[in-house]
Formats: structure tokens, sequence, C-alpha cells
């Protein structure tokens, strides 16, 4: 069965939601949340006319500021690319200021789930597999 990756990360972020309402649920979790503050949320660079409206696959946030921005996720049914990481990098710079990102490929086809977190000093804090059963 071939299910869509919007289907995927809906379920994750109800995991991600939990987990926060036990332990510090302040933040709130939204799936696709394409705003800043009023404004599109958008990266690049007005100099070189290079600004693209971004969607980030999910994040953990505080609304209505960017003081409290934790997580952004991209997420791929098969590996992430380059784009990828280049929109959370993005993410880390004002405005917006996120301190991690990760980057999550479900890789359906594999036995594991291969993840990647990043914070924004610009080094990977760590990459692993995540076995699909267990």
């Amino acid at each position: 069965r071939k299910v869509k990756e919007e289907c995927i990360n809906h379920r994750l972020a109800c995991y991600l939601e939990r987990f926060l309402s036990e332990y510090g649920g302040e933040y709130s979790v939204d799936l696709e949340y394409d705003k800043n503050y009023n404004d599109p949320k958008k990266i690049g660079n007005d100099e070189n006319k290079n600004i693209k409206a971004i969607r980030p696959d999910i994040i953990i946030h505080k609304r209505e500021n960017n003081d409290n921005n934790l997580i952004a996720f991209e997420i791929k049914k098969n590996y992430t690319d380059k784009h990828d990481l280049k929109k959370i990098k993005e993410l880390f710079r004002n405005p917006y200021n996120y301190k991690y990102g990760c980057l999550i490929s479900y890789l359906p086809t594999r036995k594991y789930i291969k993840v990647k977190l990043l914070s924004n000093q610009g080094k990977n804090v760590e990459e692993f597999k995540v076995n699909k059963n267990e």
C-alpha cells in the first residue's frame, strides 16, 4: 500500500505533540506551516531576487514570535536531498532562528528510517538509523 508522505508526517506530528504535552508542552507542533506572523515564510536573498516561499514539513515552535523556534523537520519518503538541507540551514538564520533541524528519510523499501539532526551552529549533532520493527 502506498501511503502519502503527508499522512506519515501527520502521524509523526501526533507523537511529537503527545511527547511535548508530557515533557514540557509549551511548544506547538505544526505541519506545512507557511507563515511568519502574517507574512509568508520565505528563504533566499533579496539582492539577487532568489526568494522562495517555503513550508517546512513539521515545526516545533511557540507561535507568534521567532524567539522560541525549536526545530524544523524536512521529511521525505525516499532520500532527503541538498534542497532539504539548504532549507533547514536557511531556517537557522534570521528572522526564523531555529535551534535545530532534522532531516528524515522514511525509505519505504528499507527496514530502517534514516535520521540526521543538525544544530544552528552548522554542525551535525547526530546521524542514525531507526529500525522500523522496533
